[in-house]
């Protein structure tokens, strides 16, 4: 029972076409439409988020359509290879999968005064497409392989820009669509936006997993009992969506189960109780016993998993993520953890953006700025309506403040920490001066009451001005608590310090004329 239970999750690899826990996500629809209308089309993002088995899902139903179907893994071609070699690679697999080897070597062979980019384009317009009836869709996955080749893709890519573009005068190739898989940006991938095919494609987001979406998941963690909503709950609360992450705690969660066969008593206090209240239910049922003592122990067991489902899940989450040995086995946390530290982009640049976004837990961005792409592709953030966003509770206690410090370079820590300095330092000076400010003005107004027996009343504006500089006392506190990483921003707050001190010193001059008008109308 455990094995056929265990099996609905899966947590390495690509989820089969009909596999059972594949969780439809709305990239699911808007692929398989764009794809169908002839569009061409790209996924990019992040590692362990389900492009390959959106990829295998849409292929399958496009088939089921009568679509030609062709999946081009980038890795399976090799890396360590000639340009010449590469394109004759991508032209075999074109070719195994189309049972066209023959007709596409001769062509190959046939044109050799041509570059390898130029005869691989030629193959798929002359005699890929003639040989085929109906659509062709090629879908490229791992399209940041192209990275680590000895040789520049930037044609690779122009390439499936102009049979895209043929589109338009030619009605054969309007039978043809492309779409590209991958960890990158468009940007990494090709940096000349008149031969990127990006900008005339469609980018289709693939995101975390919704509430409503993993419901499809609670199908293997009833474990015999009507505790699957809460223990979804508890999952999605840890993972926020994230599908890998996701699938793997469902997981666990059986192992630990085992379909409600085997409760074991280590985990949590009580478990005994309920492994005893599930055996003497299932000796009444057996024996015919009545159904409404069966459906009280039935209550009183539900009742009593829930009680502990919080803490399986937060046990197992600790096992399979947060402890030391856990952050050195599992893949994707590496993966998370290399990317950030070991990408091409600036190391401190990367970690003071994501420092900042661990203290404010989201922060406002700038959604073509290339730090915040490098931030997303790794996975530890999202993108959420222009604010990036930490991506879930696994990564936020795993990769927290300490963790960037540890990892930031000792000049780039004494370059924040002698910025939180100098904005303490001006905004206590702002503070003394607006106090100095406030003084000389309260004195003027006592000293123009006195004159103008008018006491009560500028003890009242005075009164005011203390609770306006006790307010600022206040903010001020608050901003010098949040000066620390950006000089930038100390300098902006400064100046709106300082407009703000202007504002109460016209004020205070305008308070203390009213007691002169109020003597000149008596």
């Amino acid at each position: 029972m455990m094995n056929e239970q265990t099996s609905f999750y899966v947590t390495g690899g690509t989820l089969k076409f009909d596999a059972r826990s594949y969780v439809e996500r709305r990239a699911d629809r808007e692929l398989f439409e764009a794809i169908s209308k002839g569009k061409f089309c790209y996924v990019l993002t992040s590692r362990q988020m389900g492009k390959s088995s959106l990829m295998v899902r849409t292929a399958a139903r496009l088939r089921q359509l009568r679509f030609n179907v062709i999946i081009l893994d980038l890795t399976q071609v090799g890396r360590n290879l000639t340009a010449e070699q590469w394109y004759d690679g991508l032209l075999f697999h074109i070719g195994q999968q189309m049972n066209l080897e023959a007709e596409l070597n001769e062509f190959w062979n046939e044109h050799l005064r041509l570059g390898p980019m130029q005869r691989l384009m030629s193959a798929i317009r002359e005699v890929l497409l003639p040989r085929c009836r109906g659509r062709l869709v090629i879908f490229i996955d791992e399209v940041d392989t192209v990275l680590s080749l000895s040789f520049p893709t930037d044609e690779f890519f122009a390439g499936i820009r102009e049979l895209n573009n043929r589109q338009a005068e030619d009605e054969q190739m309007r039978r043809l669509s492309f779409c590209l898989l991958g960890v990158a940006t468009p940007t990494e991938l090709i940096q000349d936006v008149r031969m990127t095919p990006f900008n005339i494609g469609l980018r289709i987001e693939l995101t975390d997993f919704t509430d409503r979406e993993a419901r499809v998941l609670m199908r293997g963690l009833e474990c015999g009992l009507n505790i699957g909503d809460r223990v979804m709950r508890r999952i999605l609360y840890w993972t926020g969506g994230h599908p890998y992450l996701t699938q793997r705690l469902c997981l666990a969660w059986t192992e630990v189960y085992d379909n409600g066969r085997n409760f074991p008593s280590t985990f949590f206090p009580g478990v005994l109780l309920a492994e005893a209240l599930l055996r003497l239910k299932n000796m009444i049922s057996s024996r015919g016993g009545a159904s409404r003592l069966v459906s009280f122990l039935d209550g009183i067991l539900t009742k009593v998993f829930r009680t502990h489902v919080e803490y399986v899940i937060d046990e197992q989450c600790d096992n399979l993520f947060l402890s030391k040995n856990a952050q050195k086995q599992d893949t994707n946390l590496l993966f998370v953890r290399n990317y950030l530290i070991g990408g091409w982009l600036d190391l401190n640049a990367v970690l003071s953006m994501y420092g900042d976004l661990v203290k404010r837990m989201t922060i406002p961005v700038n959604e073509t700025d290339a730090t915040v792409n490098h931030l997303r592709l790794s996975g530890v953030a999202r993108l959420e309506e222009g604010r990036l966003t930490v991506r879930n509770r696994i990564y936020q206690s795993i990769f927290d403040a300490r963790w960037v410090e540890q990892n930031l370079g000792n000049d780039e820590l004494e370059r924040q920490r002698a910025a939180y300095r100098r904005g303490s330092l001006r905004a206590t000076l702002i503070v003394l001066v607006i106090s100095l400010g406030l003084v000389l003005l309260t004195g003027q107004s006592l000293s123009s009451v006195a004159s103008r027996n008018a006491t009560i009343r500028v003890g009242e504006e005075n009164q005011t001005l203390r609770r306006e500089n006790e307010r600022l006392r206040t903010e001020l506190n608050e901003i010098r608590a949040q000066t620390d990483t950006d000089v930038k921003r100390q300098t902006r707050l400064a100046q709106e310090l300082q407009i703000m001190m202007e504002n109460i010193h016209n004020r205070s001059r305008k308070r203390v004329r009213r007691p002169r008008f109020s003597m000149t109308d008596h």
